[in-house]
């Protein structure tokens, strides 16, 4: 296992990460709670973006894996941060986020927070709100008496040791929440989803749906698929949708380049006209419209009006002067 590299964030934060450069659009890992940049995702993502020569960040965020700080006291906030500091520090052009449940809900932060550096996202088994709508809601009254007067609780977990869940954590968790206000992704967004998933339920990825809005937004639910998401066939289906989010932005971005030469061509002719217009040679206008007293044996006005279309100049506000022959050779002068 190759060493990690270390940014310094201006909270005082170690990150450990892993970056490989490539061309094209570069992807971010977001990982879950108390997981690490070493999980199967994170590995089998940065070895496609190798091959694929993309460009690659995978970190732990702090308190998790070669970071530094405790797992016990950190908060959602932190990690959003943490990542955020990440990304701005180590990349130029927007990213597409893939985020792995709680990852999932950091990255549709991400969104809201710094949507210029974004440009597509893939949520694996998202997880937005989790403390509050998944733990605090189903915590007991005993439960949350202990968290409110030893500042935590533990939660069986079957990954791992215990979940340590801290009143900092359910606290922190009400002030990143994403589904209660309102939140625009106006990029290609795909999110995945098993049906054999118990940590986060089919029911979360069809609210977050309905919740965010955008042109590009589509979710895939995948039978028997579970939380980890992480078989053969999981990792297939992750690397053809990160294929679809790279063709939609690439074909965003090819229509947003013609629209920009298409706006400058006819500025540029625009301004042609105009000044052909100002500066170019003009007619002589003869402003007086004499009248045949032998051949108006029509209405006047259509007449007038048959006249002044042998005058291609005139244009509305030309001042006219009409001077009518009556049939005994007195003129009257007629203004328009």
């Amino acid at each position: 296992m190759k060493k990690p590299k270390y940014f310094n964030t201006p909270q005082g934060r170690e990150i450990a990460y892993h970056q490989t450069f490539g061309k094209g659009i570069g992807i971010v890992f977001l990982g879950g709670f108390k997981s690490d940049m070493e999980g199967t995702k994170a590995i089998f993502l940065e070895n496609w973006a190798i091959n694929n020569n993309r460009p690659f960040i995978r970190f732990d965020y702090s308190g998790h894996g070669e970071s530094s700080e405790e797992f016990i006291d950190g908060c959602i906030g932190d990690w959003k941060q943490d990542a955020l500091e990440l990304i701005n520090a180590l990349t130029e052009e927007p990213q597409i986020l893939i985020g792995s449940s709680m990852g999932g809900w950091i990255s549709l932060l991400l969104c809201r927070e710094i949507p210029e550096k974004v440009c597509g996202m893939l949520g694996i088994a998202a997880a937005p709100d989790f403390t509050e709508d998944s733990m605090w809601t189903s915590f007991s009254d005993v439960q949350k008496e202990s968290l409110s007067k030893n500042g935590y609780i533990e939660l069986p977990s079957e990954y791992d040791d215990p979940y340590l869940i801290t009143k900092k954590l359910i606290e922190d968790g009400r002030d990143q929440l994403v589904l209660k206000s309102p939140l625009e992704l106006s990029f290609p967004c795909r999110f995945l989803q098993g049906t054999a998933d118990v940590d986060v339920d089919i029911s979360v990825a069809l609210r977050l749906i309905n919740h965010v809005s955008g042109s590009d937004i589509r979710l895939t639910l995948v039978k028997d698929a579970d939380h980890r998401f992480s078989n053969q066939d999981n990792l297939r289906l992750i690397c053809k949708t990160i294929h679809s989010v790279t063709k939609a932005i690439e074909k965003d971005l090819k229509m947003r380049l013609f629209g920009k030469i298409l706006g400058r061509i006819l500025l540029i002719l625009a301004l042609a006209i105009g000044l052909i217009y100002f500066f170019g040679p003009r007619e002589e206008i003869d402003p007086i419209i004499s009248f045949n007293p032998e051949v108006i044996n029509e209405d006047i006005d259509l007449y007038l009006v048959k006249q002044e279309e042998k005058y291609s100049n005139i244009t509305p506000g030309t001042e006219k002067r009409i001077l009518w022959h009556a049939s005994k050779g007195s003129q009257t002068p007629i203004s328009i």
